[in-house]
């Protein structure tokens, strides 16, 4: 796959405090694209995937309403014409139509139930941006030293130069690095 080029900054910090108010800074943005790295599960990284769960949940929400009309409405298409517009066989005397419609309940239901489960999947593959199999920043030098192993970093991905330039400006860091090469999702 053709890889495009991108661009952003490592941002590193020396505490757990100090990435906190950074990723309390970068909720507030809306459309860049930022991820955060810390050596355990503190509460910058936890607020930083309730803000990424909030994102790609909503997304999610939509696909799975989106999937429950497009398998309902496949399932009574189907049931449509197998029992008005293809030549109903009339078995064990039951009645043809809408008449019968207790018997078309089930189907309908799990209709919805899978076209929902479908498109749930598809979608929340969708909004985790897969595949990602490495990240950008991770080719640069930034991170090939031992100074930085067990560090407090936000990778702030630039996708409007002056923008995401500001950005990480603002947020202070004590070190930081701009990257400008091949990489990025493929």
């Amino acid at each position: 796959m053709k890889k495009r080029v991108t661009s952003g900054w490592v941002l590193s910090f020396s505490s757990e405090e100090a990435l906190l108010q950074a990723v309390r800074t970068l909720v507030k943005e809306e459309g860049v694209l930022w991820e955060v790295c810390a050596p355990y599960p503190c509460a910058a990284v936890r607020l930083a995937n309730r803000h990424a769960g909030r994102a790609v949940g909503a997304g999610v929400r939509l696909w799975a309403a989106a999937g429950g009309v497009c398998g309902f409405l496949a399932v009574a298409l189907w049931l449509y014409w197998t029992q008005f517009r293809a030549d109903p066989l009339v078995t064990q005397g039951r009645v043809q139509g809408w008449d019968n419609w207790p018997a078309y309940v089930p189907p309908l239901f799990e209709g919805t139930l899978l076209g929902a489960g479908l498109l749930t999947a598809a979608g929340f593959l969708k909004g985790a941006v897969l595949p990602r199999w490495n990240d950008w920043a991770f080719e640069c030098d930034f991170f090939r030293t031992d100074d930085h192993g067990d560090g407090y970093f936000i990778l702030l991905e630039g996708g409007r130069e002056d923008r995401a330039a500001a950005l990480a400006a603002a947020l202070h860091p004590e070190a930081s690095e701009y990257i400008h090469e091949e990489g990025g999702r493929s």
